[in-house]
């Protein structure tokens, strides 16, 4: 199922806390394991938030 898209591919805002958006990526490791890390940015500041 693919989820909406919430912020109508408008990347642009001029107050923090309003817009986020989000990615994840997988790392191999040694051994044949993964990392999957996962970020959130506020696209106002372009700060890290999660």
């Amino acid at each position: 199922m693919k989820a909406p898209d919430l912020i109508g591919r408008d990347f642009t805002t001029a107050e923090t806390n309003t817009k986020y958006v989000g990615d994840i990526t997988c790392l191999p490791l040694d051994g044949g394991t993964f990392l999957y890390p996962a970020i959130v940015i506020d696209l106002a500041s372009l700060r890290l938030t999660g």
